[in-house]
Protein backbone atom coordinates (compact mmCIF):
# COMPACT_ATOMS: atom_id res chain seq x y z
CA UNK A 1 0.00 0.00 0.00
CA UNK A 2 1.28 3.50 -0.70
CA UNK A 3 2.13 5.93 2.11
CA UNK A 4 -0.66 8.29 2.00
CA UNK A 5 0.28 12.08 1.03
CA UNK A 6 -0.12 15.46 3.04
CA UNK A 7 -3.89 15.90 1.72
CA UNK A 8 -4.75 12.21 2.86
CA UNK A 9 -2.97 12.82 6.33
CA UNK A 10 -4.65 16.36 6.49
CA UNK A 11 -8.73 14.43 6.01
CA UNK A 12 -7.72 12.00 8.12
CA UNK A 13 -6.90 14.47 10.53
CA UNK A 14 -9.61 16.77 10.23
CA UNK A 15 -12.01 13.76 10.65
CA UNK A 16 -10.59 13.14 14.04
CA UNK A 17 -11.20 16.23 15.30
CA UNK A 18 -14.12 16.44 13.99
CA UNK A 19 -15.16 13.13 15.66
CA UNK A 20 -13.84 14.37 19.25
CA UNK A 21 -15.94 17.81 18.61
CA UNK A 22 -19.20 15.66 17.58
CA UNK A 23 -19.00 13.70 20.63
CA UNK A 24 -18.30 16.45 22.79
CA UNK A 25 -21.75 17.80 21.41
CA UNK A 26 -20.52 20.71 18.97
CA UNK A 27 -22.32 21.29 15.68
CA UNK A 28 -20.07 21.29 13.53
CA UNK A 29 -19.16 22.78 9.85
CA UNK A 30 -17.06 21.98 6.85
CA UNK A 31 -16.43 25.01 4.57
CA UNK A 32 -16.34 24.48 1.21
CA UNK A 33 -13.19 23.91 -0.35
CA UNK A 34 -9.46 23.72 0.94
CA UNK A 35 -8.51 27.66 1.03
CA UNK A 36 -9.92 28.79 3.98
CA UNK A 37 -7.68 29.97 7.30
CA UNK A 38 -9.63 27.37 9.21
CA UNK A 39 -10.78 23.52 8.68
CA UNK A 40 -13.84 23.63 10.86
CA UNK A 41 -16.62 26.16 11.97
CA UNK A 42 -17.63 24.84 15.54
CA UNK A 43 -20.82 26.29 17.40
CA UNK A 44 -21.68 25.60 21.01
CA UNK A 45 -25.09 26.97 20.59
CA UNK A 46 -24.28 30.91 21.56
CA UNK A 47 -21.33 31.57 19.25
CA UNK A 48 -19.25 30.14 16.41
CA UNK A 49 -15.56 29.32 16.74
CA UNK A 50 -13.21 28.52 13.37
CA UNK A 51 -10.87 25.42 14.06
CA UNK A 52 -7.97 24.56 12.62
CA UNK A 53 -6.25 20.86 12.94
CA UNK A 54 -2.85 20.15 13.26
CA UNK A 55 -1.87 16.63 13.27
CA UNK A 56 1.53 15.37 16.02
CA UNK A 57 2.14 11.87 15.21
CA UNK A 58 5.59 11.97 15.15
CA UNK A 59 6.43 15.01 17.40
CA UNK A 60 3.74 13.76 20.60
CA UNK A 61 2.88 9.81 19.82
CA UNK A 62 0.64 9.92 22.91
CA UNK A 63 -1.98 12.41 21.30
CA UNK A 64 -2.51 12.07 17.16
CA UNK A 65 -4.02 15.32 16.83
CA UNK A 66 -5.39 18.63 17.94
CA UNK A 67 -6.96 21.86 17.10
CA UNK A 68 -6.93 25.59 18.80
CA UNK A 69 -10.73 26.77 18.34
CA UNK A 70 -11.39 30.55 17.82
CA UNK A 71 -14.04 32.56 18.30
CA UNK A 72 -15.35 34.05 15.09
CA UNK A 73 -14.13 38.01 16.06
CA UNK A 74 -16.31 40.39 18.06
CA UNK A 75 -15.28 43.62 18.19
CA UNK A 76 -11.63 42.16 18.57
CA UNK A 77 -12.24 39.91 20.95
CA UNK A 78 -11.25 36.26 20.71
CA UNK A 79 -11.57 33.43 22.72
CA UNK A 80 -9.21 30.08 22.74
CA UNK A 81 -9.65 26.58 23.66
CA UNK A 82 -7.83 23.60 22.82
CA UNK A 83 -9.23 20.32 21.87
CA UNK A 84 -7.37 17.13 21.61
CA UNK A 85 -7.75 13.87 19.55
CA UNK A 86 -5.92 10.43 20.23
Amino acid sequence: MKEPNTKDKGDETEVKILEELVSAGYSVSIPFGDNDKYDLVVDDGSALYRSSARRHGKTNPRRFASTRIRRLPERGRTTKTRITAR
